[in-house]
């Protein structure tokens, strides 16, 4: 799963880069990440989530953590690497 998102991630990058001019400055390929939101949705919409009211166990929430805190470091680790270049 996470080397899948990681492609959809990459190919979203290669094509904004393709897009994108030459003249514009380096954020420019940080331009939609909006792009990878119904990745999320999809991802979060498949896994069962504890009520939020009754479950007072933090580990119940694990899975969904790890979803998003999965795309938000690629996001960010895309978005320093093209600050850096």
């Amino acid at each position: 799963d996470k080397h899948n998102l990681a492609d959809i991630i990459q190919m979203h990058y290669q094509a904004k880069a393709r897009q994108v001019p030459v003249q514009s400055d380096t954020n420019s390929l940080t331009i939609y990440p909006e792009f990878i939101l119904p990745y999320l949705v999809h991802a979060l919409a498949h896994n069962s989530c504890p009520n939020v009211e009754e479950c007072k166990d933090v580990g119940a929430y694990d899975n969904i953590y790890r979803q998003l805190h999965l795309i938000l470091s690629i996001l960010l680790q895309r978005d320093e690497g093209a600050k850096s270049e």
